[in-house]
């Protein structure tokens, strides 16, 4: 099976724990704080890695752009970010598209760049700059202190990260989801635990403010998505596994945002590696009224083969508005394999 993989909210509570909704977030707090900007930190890598050669990874996966006017119909932008690259999230920032994702190796290899997560920006969707995350502070022992498959989301002070880890050696531990905060995207300092279920992995956390709280999914649940509520993006409430399917497979949600007047969640098919014409980006709605999500109809995006440029399947849909506000559109930066 392919592992579920996840994306990050592009909505966040204010100072009141109420939604800043869907706002890009150069209108956001903290005012003052401006990310590092300037050259790249790094040179992404050009192709696939030789590692794990018999299995789907970072080591073989790339994210490539698409873009669309209502969330429902998207067309791919021709640009590829990067490779040996996995589960992305998005978020804006003054003008920018941040996507932050976990990286394999880079160009050069660099020993302290590899499994771990990292972030790139663009104001045009074409070029892109690179840079390196600091992670700091008390991490817990018997983990790794390496974060991957981040969710980011706007705080009253600055900024959160969930993301997994997982234990090391023989421990009983299951890998579940942690967070850490910054003020400027690039320094992160680590918090502590969020969302664990007893005996049960927990992979790729994802959240998306939904009028008065935080719908959380997360993979390694056996019937579908785990699946938790939060007021304050701190302490969760764990709700009923969610399991959609399409094509006789679970649906893994990975990302969700506003899209004008409701809220959209998006994911993908979880077939087998044998049944990889099935694994293809679909959609859920919301419903305020009910508070429950319902699966659309029909696919989002689908893998392109004759471009030369994806394989195997599409996958960990990351979504949010576009950087140059709503009236523009939203953009999706997605997982596929490398042919």
């Amino acid at each position: 099976m392919l592992n579920p993989r996840a994306g990050a909210s592009s909505s966040a509570p204010n100072s009141d724990n109420q939604p800043l909704e869907n706002q890009p977030l150069e209108n956001q707090p903290p005012e003052n704080q401006q990310p590092a900007a300037g050259e790249s930190d790094f040179t992404p890598a050009s192709g696939a890695s030789a590692d794990n050669p018999e299995s789907y990874g970072p080591w073989d996966l790339r994210l490539r752009v698409a873009t669309s006017p209502d969330g429902t119909n998207w067309t791919r932008t021709g640009t590829t970010i990067t490779d040996q690259a996995d589960v992305p999230c998005l978020i804006v920032k003054d003008g920018k598209l941040w996507v932050f994702y976990v990286i394999w190796h880079d160009a050069d290899n660099t020993a302290d760049l590899s499994n771990i997560t990292v972030a790139a920006y663009s104001s045009d969707l074409v070029n892109w700059t690179f840079k390196q995350l600091n992670f700091s502070g008390d991490f817990p022992s018997g983990y790794t202190n390496n974060p991957i498959d981040p969710t980011v989301v706007a705080t009253e002070n600055g900024y959160r990260m969930y993301f997994t880890m997982g234990p090391l050696g023989q421990s009983s531990e299951k890998p579940h989801t942690f967070s850490a905060t910054s003020t400027d995207l690039i320094n992160w300092t680590f918090e502590g635990a969020r969302y664990e279920v007893s005996g049960e992995e927990v992979l790729d956390p994802n959240l998306l403010w939904v009028g008065d709280h935080y719908e959380f999914f997360a993979g390694g649940s056996p019937g579908g998505n785990h699946h938790a509520s939060s007021t304050d993006g701190l302490t969760f409430t764990s709700l009923s596994s969610f399991g959609p399917q399409a094509n006789g497979y679970n649906v893994v949600m990975s990302n969700g945002m506003r899209v004008e007047n409701t809220y959209k969640y998006y994911g993908f098919v979880n077939a087998p590696m044998d049944h990889n014409d099935f694994v293809d980006i679909r959609s859920a709605s919301y419903s305020s009224g009910t508070g429950t999500w319902t699966l659309d109809d029909g696919a989002r995006l689908t893998v392109d083969t004759a471009s030369g440029e994806e394989s195997a399947f599409v996958k960990d849909p990351s979504v949010s508005v576009h950087p140059d506000g709503e009236s523009s559109g939203y953009v999706m930066v997605y997982v596929t394999a490398i042919p």
